[in-house]
């Protein structure tokens, strides 16, 4: 089984991200089976201010779109994507007939089956609002908490403190002790930099006051090996138009060619 990990930064483009995708990497290689193959990559270009903008998000994940057509071309069997807006989901579902799986749905269905109320720690206040739409978008209403639970993380400090564990738990538990006495029984967090902070603290094993703190990375690659084992049982995407309706071919090769010159889309990967 080939697994497509797509994550939302510059993972292999440049050297920011060069030691969370090596985190990435290994965990990849804890979780799965060893059967399973797991690339990981990240996209060419990133906008520094994209989690704050769905202007420059809707850009973003036209790349992700690129690499799916790939991921089609080379035989993946399944794509993750770990960029945590979840990217091009309903896209990729439609133009692939591979699983593909979004790291915040799926962790988002995870929670929701180990405990009752949950939400997302974050580090920033504009992801609360993100998350708390996507969460409304997926179908889980009160199920989420929508306050903002959430601590300062710039952006160096989320992907380059791996040696300050200790003062990231001095930020993370004082919101997700909020959460949890407004009602959460279960925690996320998010975006990627907190996410590998909270995995590498140890905090997605301990969890906080024995609320679980859910390592989406594991969830969404466990996800999606369970979905390619279940295909050949019938169990896939609905393809009930404008849910996740597969064009066929020649409809995707006359859309791309009726678009391509004015929104390139680089199908050829």
């Amino acid at each position: 089984m080939k697994i497509w990990y797509q994550m939302g930064g510059t993972y292999r483009y440049e050297d920011f991200y060069n030691e969370f995708g090596q985190r990435v990497e290994e965990r990849c290689r804890q979780v799965v089976r060893p059967d399973t193959e797991v690339y990981v990559i990240g996209l060419p270009k990133m906008e520094p201010k994209l989690a704050q903008y769905k202007f420059i998000e809707y850009y973003h994940k036209n790349q992700i779109l690129n690499n799916m057509y790939r991921a089609k071309k080379e035989g993946f069997d399944a794509f993750v994507i770990a960029f945590p807006m979840d990217g091009g989901l309903a896209e990729g579902r439609e133009i692939l007939d591979i699983p593909v799986v979004g790291i915040f749905q799926s962790a988002c269905l995870m929670a929701a089956m180990m405990g009752y109320r949950f939400t997302a720690i974050t580090g920033s206040e504009y992801l609360c609002e993100r998350y708390r739409q996507m969460a409304e978008q997926y179908g889980f209403g009160s199920r989420y908490l929508s306050n903002n639970y959430w601590f300062p993380a710039p952006r160096e400090e989320a992907y380059h403190s791996y040696d300050k564990t200790e003062a990231f738990k001095e930020k993370f538990i004082p919101a997700a002790r909020r959460a949890i006495a407004d009602g959460a029984s279960v925690l996320l967090p998010f975006s990627n930099g907190v996410l590998s902070m909270a995995y590498a603290s140890g905090l997605t094993k301990t969890g906080v006051d024995g609320v679980p703190v859910l390592d989406a990375v594991s969830i969404a690659l466990k996800q999606a090996e369970m979905l390619v084992d279940l295909k050949p049982f019938g169990i896939h995407a609905s393809r009930k138009l404008q849910v996740y309706g597969h064009p066929d071919d020649e409809i995707l090769k006359r859309t791309l060619e009726t678009y391509g010159s004015h929104f390139y889309i680089d199908r050829e990967g």
